[in-house]
């Protein structure tokens, strides 16, 4: 995830549809948290996908 994405996901409002590198989300209904879920149903927390992605 890039810094891109955060921002793309903390313009979209709470239970709003985005789309991230052809992938489709749907945001989490707290407007302070980067939690969104996948077209199944799984909660990411694209926030934790940034770190884990840089800090490895």
């Amino acid at each position: 995830m890039r810094t891109a994405h955060l921002d793309i996901l903390r313009t979209t409002p709470p239970r709003g549809w985005f789309t991230l590198d052809g992938a489709v989300f749907i945001r989490g209904n707290n407007p302070n948290s980067a939690a969104a879920r996948d077209p199944e149903g799984n909660l990411i927390h694209l926030d934790r996908a940034e770190h884990r992605a840089f800090y490895g």
